[in-house]
């Protein structure tokens, strides 16, 4: 939703506009008197002031507005200031609204009403224009506009969808010709072997089902499958050694105190560099004490934070040293004598140093024979020992430098950490396996026991089979888990032998099963072999039809595989195993689908008449490719777009197939031109679901800018009803008003006729929006508004008391209902977005500017409206029924009443023929 100019802008350009244009009857009238051309002459000066304040008005916005960031309204504002200083060429020559409104009024000075009048009539057009502008009138164009050429783009694509399928049916009609008799028969006999074979599979599986082996059989595969799965987790359990992990773990520990000595020795090392060196520079007087100083603080903070997070010892040492050499550089007279200080304390470190070196060697020589013990075999503990052993040798060597010495024992250490992170992962995996085939073992156990045949003795051992397999793999899980592998295994093994149990059981039950129904299954297997053979002689045939020596090939091939699995199927069926059949029988199906498209796609074309008609197809391939092309540049230009379609792949299919005519390839063509159908339907989906959302947006900007419009009538019309009350207390029961009053009266009475010309206007978008009760609504409003121009004007003799001041209740309570019922309609709306219902509302298509049960209450409060107000009519003219002649003015009431009901009995008609409420003359 655009952002939009504060309303009171709209609300005074408004009054402008209704002013003005209430006026012109006036300025037409040949009778007018001097007292209402000087009338009018003052309210022209009136509206001037307030154009300029207007102008003042925007200009104040535009600098707000433009610092609170919000553009577009600040757009609008400026395009609205140009706008009011602009000279358009129109009446009274090139000028601008005000300059215009100014030459308005020097005419009627002049008393030269017609030339005010056309002048009036130039300005009303400006001043409209300025109000487009700044209620975004380009907006809503906008959406029209996009809507149309979405529109547009649909229809071409549909009709360039339709042109595609005319020619894929060409291709099909011609590819069917080609071929000739021999091509179609096999076709056909290919089909029908095909629907023989789904006949045999539905027969298969009812059979199957009947019987209960499909089901069995199905047990019985995902009990092979779970067997396979416990043998393997067996296996690993018997060459698993989680005692492996402790000696690893006692090498790890000492590989980690090497570790730690390297680090502490490291640390020592570069203090005792950092005080001799500090001792250097002291004794050459290279710089001052006090710039060494400030050289040792940086390393001593260092040291003393990582002292403090450590605990170290070693790094407390080193620490203290760099702040003690620090301070006693930094006193007064440091000489030759704190030069020696240093280097004894350095000398100290360095003593440290090579202690926790020699500490790191003597846990790598402990951590190497820990090792050598498990150094050797094929498992990937003894291999990472060995790694890590290596490593640790490394870094022994005499010739290894403190930094080799430090990198090997690292490597060592990442080697052992990775072995026993895999023990230790590798028992969690097995815990884990075991719990999942335990899971999936009672799983095959509840599918056991659900079946619906009777309780057999294989199947009641091959459940029991499976509960105790269930229990053993548990207890192995929570064994593996406490890295017990004994206990482990034990139970996997139980739970192996189990599981054999039950698959023994299962397969007895479903040879018990398969037994009882082998009438029917020797029947199909039968059945089975004959299409078989009848799968081998179609291939022997396909050599007698028109296709090339590929696709015959290919067309062979493939009813020689279907052959194999029917023959595959017959076997499994003489077995009773009937889910073995039926998987075979899929694969006969799918190898007999191959064998038609081989079949379709190998025709070529033979006779000189078949090319020449290709060669015809191809050309309008190509043609409607150019249109693709063309289309997708028009689809791609658009400005802004919600969703681009890309019809690339579409044209690149109608490219080839056009390929595929010129060299005489109907199949191929045929299924290039189904896809470029389907891609061009699919841009086609996706353009017009773009173009729902920009309906959405419209009907929300149209039912923004209505209720905008309905609350600026209600609030002026408001002003006006107080202005009418109070000359009416003012008159206190006078016959006639008084001068002022008079004049005060004519201006109520023309801003009330011109908001009945703008609530006109305004029901004719409504209406075409859907909604008719909402426009009847109006329209009533609208001639109340007319009524109450004339009778508190001159031509009314200037009424004030309750029946004019009901009218405009009546007009009151009409935009009321209607405000209302707009207000909530778009609160619904914005409920929906937020609960993302859009697809709710792309189902139900456009929508009414206010939905159908809206309206339905909105007609019921007119018709109670209008049941009170004839019931207030009867109350205040008691022999209303009985009179004879009425008076003029309730001539005009009763008048006003009859058109209003009239236009609910016509508005109600049309709204139950559109929700499908019968007539009373039709509802039995």
């Amino acid at each position: 939703m655009v952002q939009r100019v504060p309303r009171l802008l709209s609300l005074l350009l408004v009054a402008f506009v209704s002013v003005l244009g209430a006026r012109r009857p006036a300025a037409q009238t040949p009778t007018i008197t001097e007292r209402d051309l000087a009338g009018i002459v003052e309210e022209q000066a009136l509206l001037t002031r307030q154009l300029d304040r207007l102008r003042d008005t925007m200009e104040v916005l535009l600098q707000r507005i433009e610092a609170e960031g919000r553009t577009r309204t600040a757009e609008l504002l400026r395009e609205g200031l140009t706008l009011l200083g602009q000279r358009a060429e129109s009446a009274g020559g090139a000028l601008t609204p005000a300059e215009r409104m100014q030459e308005a009024r020097s005419a009627l000075e002049g008393g030269k009403l017609l030339q005010s009048l056309e002048i009036q009539r130039a300005l009303i057009t400006d001043l409209e224009r300025l109000l487009s502008i700044l209620r975004d009138q380009k907006s809503l164009e906008g959406l029209e506009e996009r809507i149309e050429t979405l529109k547009q783009l649909q229809a071409d694509l549909g009709a360039l969808a339709e042109r595609e399928k005319a020619l894929k049916e060409e291709s099909a009609k011609l590819r069917a010709e080609a071929g000739g008799p021999e091509q179609r028969a096999l076709e056909q006999a290919l089909a029908a072997l095909a629907q023989k074979e789904r006949q045999l599979l539905e027969a298969t599986e009812r059979a199957g089902r009947e019987a209960g082996t499909l089901e069995l059989e199905q047990l019985e595969r995902e009990l092979a499958a779970l067997l396979a799965a416990q043998k393997t987790d067996r296996a690993v359990l018997e060459s698993w050694q989680p005692q492996e992990a402790q000696a690893l773990a006692g090498a790890r520990e000492q590989v980690e105190a090497a570790r730690l000595a390297e680090a502490q020795a490291a640390r020592l090392e570069e203090a005792r560099q950092r005080l001799a060196s500090a001792a250097q520079d002291l004794e050459s007087g290279a710089r001052t004490p006090q710039v060494t100083a400030e050289a040792l603080r940086a390393a001593a903070e260092a040291a003393r934070r990582h002292a403090n997070v450590s605990r170290d010892e070693s790094a407390e040492r080193a620490a203290a040293a760099l702040e003690a050499a620090r301070a006693a550089l930094e006193e007064p007279g440091a000489d030759a004598r704190t030069a020696a200080e240093l280097r004894r304390q350095a000398e100290e470190l360095a003593a440290e140093a090579r202690a926790r070196r020699a500490a790191a060697s003597a846990a790598r020589t402990a951590a190497q024979d820990s090792l050598e013990r498990q150094a050797s075999g094929e498992r990937p503990a003894a291999q990472a020992a060995a790694e890590a052993r290596r490593a640790l040798a490394q870094a022994q060597r005499e010739s290894a430098s403190e930094a080799e010495a430090r990198a090997a024992t690292e490597q060592a250490a990442r080697t052992l950490e990775a072995a026993l992170e895999e023990l230790e992962q590798l028992g969690r995996a097995l815990a884990g396996s075991q719990a999942a085939q335990a899971k999936k073992s009672e799983a095959v156990q509840r599918g056991l026991e659900s079946l619906p045949q009777g309780e057999g003795a294989g199947k009641q051992e091959a459940a029991r089979a499976l509960e105790r397999a269930a229990e053993a793999m548990k207890a192995a899980s929570q064994a593996a888990r406490q890295s017990e592998q004994g206990t482990a295994l034990e139970q996997a093994r139980a739970g192996e032998a189990a599981l054999e149990e039950a698959r023994r059981a299962l397969g007895e039950a479903r040879a018990q099963a398969a037994r009882g129904g082998a009438q029917a299954t020797q029947g199909l297997a039968q059945a089975q072999q004959q299409a078989a053979e009848e799968a081998r002689a179609l291939g022997q045939s396909a050599q007698e039809g028109a296709l090339a020596e590929e696709a015959e090939r290919a067309v062979q091939e493939a009813l020689e595989d279907a052959a194999q699995s029917m023959e595959e199927a017959r076997e499994a069926l003489a077995e009773g195993k009937s889910a073995s059949a039926a998987s075979a029988q899929r694969q006969a199906l799918e190898a007999l689908r191959q064998a038609g498209q081989a079949a379709q796609d190998g025709v070529r074309l033979a006779s000189e008449e078949e090319r020449q008609r290709a060669e015809e197809l191809a050309a309008q391939q190509e043609e409607l490719r150019q249109q693709i092309l063309d289309l997708a540049r028009r689809i791609q230009e658009r400005k802004d777009p919600r969703s681009r379609p890309d019809l690339t792949r579409a044209e690149s299919a109608a490219r080839q197939a056009q390929q595929a005519l010129q060299r005489g390839d109907p199949s191929e063509a045929e299924e290039q031109q189904a896809e470029a159908e389907r891609e061009l339907r699919q841009a086609q989906r996706e353009l017009a679901e773009e173009e729902e959302q920009y309906q959405r947006l419209r009907a929300e900007e149209q039912l923004f800018r209505i209720a905008e419009e309905v609350a600026g009538l209600l609030e002026q019309h408001r002003a006006q009803m107080r202005e009418l009350a109070e000359v009416d207390r003012e008159r206190a029961g006078a016959e006639a008003p008084s001068r002022a009053q008079k004049k005060r009266l004519r201006d109520v009475a023309r801003a009330e006729a011109g908001l009945g010309t703008r609530a006109e206007e305004l029901a004719g978008p409504i209406q075409s929006e859907g909604t008719r009760v909402a426009a009847g609504l109006l329209l009533n409003a609208a001639s109340d508004l007319a009524r109450l121009g004339r009778d508190i004007g001159e031509e009314g003799d200037y009424q004030t008391g309750a029946r004019v001041q009901g009218i405009q209740r009546d007009v009151e309570e009409a935009l009321l209902w209607l405000l209302e019922a707009l207000q909530a309609e778009k609160t619904r709306r914005q409920q929906e977005q937020q609960q993302e219902q859009q697809q709710q509302q792309q189902d139900q298509g456009q929508q009414p500017l206010i939905p159908d049960s809206a309206e339905l209450k909105l007609l019921r409060r007119m018709e109670l409206d209008l049941r009170e107000s004839v019931d207030a009519l009867r109350t205040l003219y008691p022999g209303l029924d009985e009179a004879e002649e009425l008076d003029a003015a309730v001539l005009r009431e009763l008048t006003r009443l009859a058109s209003r009901h009239e236009r609910l009995t016509e508005l109600f008609r049309d709204l139950r023929t559109r929700v499908g409420i019968p007539a009373p003359e039709e509802a039995d």
